[in-house]
């Protein structure tokens, strides 16, 4: 009954702690986001439906990655907290060792895993491509409506120019061979074409008109343009499936988010251990100085294993859970000092 008690007493503690950790993880990446957007000024002038997709490509490409590093930091303050308020001697008097409390967590390592892989193969790859529509030809294409929507003068590859006003569309060759205006100008959803509407186009002596017209880029650019993304990143858990036989990025891609799931509960250990029975807040600092190593070393492993797997050197499969090597090891250390 002392044990159940105590489980659910703890389950809630570390709840909370959980749901704050990762309330705060998100908004620092949100703040690292907007200061990203902030260094391209070219998304601003675009308008706030772009530089609003631009925001959310970029919280949903990190948010995956800070998931596990928010479980390191929830379990290391919840295990301060917990052996402050005398948790830890508590169940130390019922026989109740660390590593035996953070397995009756479980439940809520296992949803966390869950959530990660929820990011990892649906949020994620979405995320990717948006990013991949904000920015070269499509963010080009964006600015330059929403600055002849402002009323500007947009000028011409061929030293023409083009104006967009109360009366509608009005463009000109560089030679002024060629005079066009338009009632209704919008783009199309690829942003490769503009739909007109009321159009006179005169050339010399001659004038023609039309109720609607198209204007299209040439093939090959239009090609380029509505091209869909490479990027294995942007693909969800079937067609990684599918391309890891032949493709070492897609295997790398695949491996790495299923391996961001299993860390969130390993690093979530490592920070349980670093911080379980150290009640005063002057030994905490070791053990927060052992985690902020363990999170760096992580990302200096991952960069370094995205590289191996780039010049050939290892497998998707095992770039993937590189990792998780250092958690590994931190884990295993501790596991065997408290035991």
């Amino acid at each position: 009954m002392a044990r159940s008690a105590l489980d659910r007493d703890l389950t809630r503690a570390v709840s909370r702690q959980l749901l704050g950790t990762f309330a705060i993880g998100a908004m620092v990446l949100a703040v690292a986001a907007v200061g990203s957007t902030i260094a391209v000024p070219r998304l601003h002038a675009a308008g706030p439906s772009v530089t609003a997709a631009a925001l959310g490509a970029a919280i949903g490409t990190g948010l995956t990655a800070v998931l596990p590093l928010a479980a390191l930091a929830a379990a290391f303050a919840a295990a301060a907290a917990w052996s402050a308020r005398g948790g830890a001697a508590g169940a130390a008097s019922l026989g109740i060792g660390p590593l035996r409390q953070f397995a009756g967590l479980a439940p809520l390592w296992a949803v966390g895993a869950t959530i990660v892989l929820v990011c990892a193969f649906a949020l994620e790859p979405a995320a990717w491509t948006s990013l991949h529509r904000v920015r070269g030809g499509p963010l080009a294409a964006a600015v330059g409506w929403a600055s002849l929507s402002a009323g500007e003068v947009r000028a011409l590859a061929d030293g023409g120019a083009a104006v967009l006003d109360a009366d509608g569309l009005r463009a000109t060759t560089g030679d002024r061979a060629w005079d066009l205006s338009a009632e209704g100008a919008s783009p199309s959803r690829s942003g490769a074409s503009w739909d007109l509407t009321g159009v006179t186009l005169t050339a010399a002596d001659q004038t023609w008109t039309a109720a609607s017209a198209e204007v299209r880029l040439k093939e090959d650019r239009r090609a380029r343009w509505l091209a869909p993304p490479t990027s294995p990143w942007t693909l969800g858990l079937g067609p990684l499936l599918e391309a890891r036989a032949t493709s070492a990025r897609a295997s790398l891609v695949l491996h790495r988010r299923l391996a961001l799931a299993a860390a969130l509960p390993l690093l979530a250990a490592v920070g349980w251990l670093l911080a379980w029975g150290e009640a005063p807040r002057r030994r905490r600092g070791p053990g927060l100085a052992a985690a902020g190593a363990l999170a760096v070393a992580v990302f200096v492993v991952a960069r370094t294993a995205d590289q191996a797997v780039a010049d050939g050197l290892v497998g998707g499969a095992v770039g993937g859970w590189l990792p998780l090597l250092p958690g590994v090891l931190a884990a295993s250390f501790l596991a065997w000092r408290v035991r």
